[in-house]
């Protein structure tokens, strides 16, 4: 960012979800202000519901019938078995009678009411390679309004899709869904991973790992060894495996 000059006063989005110049009176005053808003755009379960309810409202002015599958970790918060707060309701796809900038006002204009994020409602889950999951016929109601109903995957596929993102985050997620389809172990995992994605199974993406760790790990590990010669290998390691992507749980071979 440059600096001096009027033009240059820092940006910050106010609860509305519109940008307005901070006070250019006080950094500190201004960085708790932008740390408070930010942390009131984290939804939890009595958030994602009352989102829900004001765009159903929306589709329902508008005469539009919207059908969102859910993925994530917002099906868990939903159903009460996790209290983590999350920034975006992940969506697989969602149904909207080609009606797609309609629904895209009406989600962002919740947005704006609530000092949301714009794109609370995240269609990216979709762009992951292989998605969706088979369907299982386990799937089930997470949200009923009047227009907008939010589907959420069945346990073993939401389970097999944390499995495939492969992210720390998500472990403790992991363990109460493994609970509830009863699988004890890493194969019992694997297994229902491959039947929720039969074209593309764990060997498959293990493969793909195996080309990270054999070549680009050690890549980074050289690059951080030659900005940091007096760290440890160890040190090292987890820098670099952590500037590729996050960890993910030990996986027999």
């Amino acid at each position: 960012m440059a600096v001096g000059g009027s033009a240059c006063i820092p940006l910050a989005r106010s609860r509305s979800g519109t940008v307005n110049n901070w006070s250019g009176r006080d950094l500190d005053e201004d960085l708790d202000l932008w740390a408070r808003e930010e942390r009131e755009r984290v939804l939890d379960r009595t958030r994602i519901f009352e989102a829900f309810e004001r765009l159903d409202g929306k589709l329902e002015k508008l005469g539009l019938r919207a059908v969102v599958h859910l993925a994530g970790s917002a099906p868990l918060l939903l159903d009460g078995s996790r209290e983590r707060l999350t920034r975006e309701v992940d969506a697989l796809r969602i149904e909207h009678a080609g009606r797609r900038e309609e629904f895209a006002s009406a989600v962002r204009e919740t947005a704006a009411e609530m000092g949301l994020r714009r794109d609370w409602l995240n269609l990216n889950v979709s762009l992951v390679p292989g998605m969706p999951p088979r369907p299982d016929g386990g799937e089930r109601a997470a949200y009923r309004g009047k227009c907008l109903r939010a589907i959420a995957p069945s346990d073993r596929q939401l389970l097999a899709m944390k499995f495939r993102a492969h992210r720390q985050q998500d472990w403790d997620d992991m363990r109460i869904l493994a609970r509830r389809v009863g699988a004890a172990t890493f194969g019992q995992v694997r297994d229902i991973h491959d039947k929720c994605f039969p074209r593309s199974p764990y060997s498959m993406f293990a493969d793909i790992e195996k080309e990270y760790l054999a070549g680009e790990l050690p890549r980074r590990l050289a690059e951080w060894r030659a900005q940091r010669p007096g760290e440890s290998l160890t040190e090292l390691g987890r820098k670099a495996q952590g500037a590729g992507r996050e960890p993910g749980p030990t996986r027999s071979r």
